[in-house]
């Protein structure tokens, strides 16, 4: 019979030991807790976060990516000033909300729409069954230039 105040049994030499009690490695133990050794930061690519159409994009310079559709004509320049996030050369510039002075530049290559979504409604045994489909228009564009601010 067991009572609650008895101590636990011993554990059998032979199980591993207890993973909450190791010692953490530190970072010159361990090759994932190091830093980025022998990259060149400043060769790494510029980054932004930019926000358009209620959403938010990370891009980088001659990246192609879809949007949500604008007014600019194929083959136009656009500017996008609502820049979030920026990293370059090793230095990240977080906005409060927007980073000040910084600007996307990029590229309208074309407009399309995207892929049919089907939406089905239907209520069993009432002879209620609707179909709707919805093809969203938008915009593919090209990253020309980030552009820091002050």
């Amino acid at each position: 019979m067991s009572y609650s105040s008895d101590p636990p049994p011993p554990k059998p030499p032979n199980d591993p030991p207890d993973p909450s009690r190791l010692p953490l490695p530190t970072p010159d133990e361990h090759p994932c807790l190091q830093p980025l050794k022998g990259y060149d930061l400043k060769l790494m690519a510029t980054v932004a976060v930019i926000r358009t159409g209620g959403k938010q994009y990370k891009v980088r310079e001659g990246e192609t990516l879809e949007i949500e559709r604008l007014s600019a004509e194929p083959g136009s320049s656009t500017e996008f000033a609502d820049v979030l996030l920026l990293a370059q050369d090793s230095k990240v510039q977080v906005g409060k909300p927007t980073v000040s002075g910084a600007k996307v530049v990029a590229e309208v290559v074309a407009h399309d729409r995207a892929p049919k979504v089907i939406a089905f409604k239907y209520r069993r045994r009432e002879g209620y069954h609707r179909t709707v489909g919805h093809r969203q228009a938008r915009t593919r564009i090209k990253i020309k230039t980030i552009q820091a601010g002050k």
